[in-house]
């Protein structure tokens, strides 16, 4: 049965290996050090855009939780920088913030900051003027974290920025 299941596991890496989840994957060290080889950025921008285009068969096609892989990507992101590829996700800061809040979408807001520009700046003013309340509020926010370099990305800190909005 050891042989069998050590079998199974070795296909099983070997066929997660080929997907779009290993190469993107070869990115999130990027928040740990300094990115040595930018092959892989390419990939971790296509599975950010992925979920963005294909949310239910982005979920389902991980055999575990494609959340923390997202997370990971965006904090190595944050720290490596975008990279060349400001453009992208300057689009993808701006699909969370017209769209419903969704897992680990926060990480977009810190990410942000790595990408300010007067582009972001001017999207996230038209995004502000959107007739959707939650759309402005989270412009809001993004403004917020961009004009507050010492401000604080977590839950917390948008519970508070959202009470002083509401006063």
């Amino acid at each position: 049965m050891t042989a069998q299941y050590d079998q199974a596991l070795a296909m099983q890496n070997n066929a997660i290996d080929r997907t779009l989840y290993s190469v993107a994957g070869e990115f999130i060290p990027a928040r740990y050090r300094e990115l040595d080889d930018a092959a892989s950025v390419p990939y971790a921008v296509l599975f950010l855009q992925w979920e963005v285009s294909f949310q239910q068969e982005w979920r389902s096609a991980a055999p575990w939780s494609p959340w923390g892989m997202k997370a990971s990507i965006l904090r190595s992101f944050i720290n490596a920088g975008p990279l060349g590829w400001e453009e992208a996700l300057i689009d993808l800061v701006m699909a969370a913030v017209n769209r419903e809040h969704w897992c680990e979408d926060r990480w977009y807001a810190a990410l942000a900051r790595r990408l300010d520009s007067p582009e972001l700046r001017n999207l996230l003013g038209e995004a502000a003027a959107s007739p959707d309340p939650l759309v402005r509020l989270r412009a809001g926010y993004v403004s917020a974290v961009l004009d507050d370099r010492g401000m604080a990305v977590t839950l917390a800190s948008w519970r508070h920025w959202l009470a002083a909005t509401d006063s």
